[in-house]
């Protein structure tokens, strides 16, 4: 896989008549470390899928809280293998609320994969939050979008991301969204997210305190997070990809007459 990863993009790159990318940060990233004129390049931006939107049924979304034993206030973040999604500096900055915060409002994690679970466990365990901090593991969509209907907030900390996926499906169910300030992350969320530096625990844990204490803020978020989030959809992903093949084709019958 190293192998591939180091000299298959750049070969194939090389060979291709565009390429078609998720954000301008990718494109720019991809323009840098594979020495190409951004012109080839063409952004196509993703969207939430549809099942994550607002759900007006309360009892519903109580029923999720009560399935994965959930306080009625929580934070949601999502976690995986992958070290880059950065969950161990949101769980040291979830350490860093006043203790009033932590009884009122859970850290719920969506956790996708064992790998680094035991890690965070103990990390959780030496800051003494084993009773407010929970893992939520096979969690389907389905109780996903409920979740993050259920949620006082989605955090997202993540190191970098091509596009990121979670905070606009956290922003369409209407959510308030705190997320990292690198990547693709601000070209994402626009000003319907508040940002933060995700290598600055305490700036992390002031963007926290700041949603769960300001009803107004998280209010205006959360209507800008769903503004945000519906002006992304896959309808118009699929327009504009069609249109790039459509352009390589043309260049290459006008090359060929």
């Amino acid at each position: 896989m190293e192998w591939y990863n180091r000299y298959i993009p750049k070969y194939a790159s090389g060979r291709a008549a565009a390429i078609i990318t998720v954000s301008n940060a990718s494109k720019e990233s991809i323009a840098e470390h594979i020495k190409l004129d951004q012109k080839r390049i063409v952004v196509t931006y993703e969207a939430a899928n549809r099942l994550f939107q607002r759900v007006l049924d309360k009892q519903c979304v109580e029923k999720v809280r009560q399935k994965y034993n959930l306080s009625p206030d929580f934070i949601l973040a999502i976690g995986s293998a992958d070290p880059r999604k950065n969950i161990k500096r949101l769980v040291q900055a979830y350490s860093c609320l006043p203790q009033e915060i932590q009884e009122k409002h859970h850290l719920a994690i969506v956790w996708t994969h064992s790998f680094l679970a035991d890690e965070l466990s103990a990390q959780i365990e030496k800051l003494g939050l084993t009773h407010s901090v929970h893992f939520l593991r096979s969690v389907p969509n389905e109780d996903l979008n409920l979740l993050y209907n259920a949620a006082s907030l989605f955090a997202f900390p993540s190191l970098y991301e091509g596009f990121g996926l979670p905070p606009l499906e956290a922003m369409a169910c209407g959510v308030p969204v705190i997320a990292a300030n690198n990547s693709s992350i601000p070209e994402i969320v626009g000003e319907a997210a508040l940002l933060f530096d995700a290598q600055d625990v305490r700036e992390i844990s002031d963007s926290l305190r700041q949603i769960l204490t300001d009803q107004a803020l998280g209010a205006m978020l959360s209507k800008a997070g769903i503004e945000r989030a519906a002006s992304f959809s896959w309808e118009k992903c699929a327009q504009e990809t069609v249109e790039v093949y459509k352009d390589v084709v043309d260049r290459q019958i006008v090359g060929t007459k």
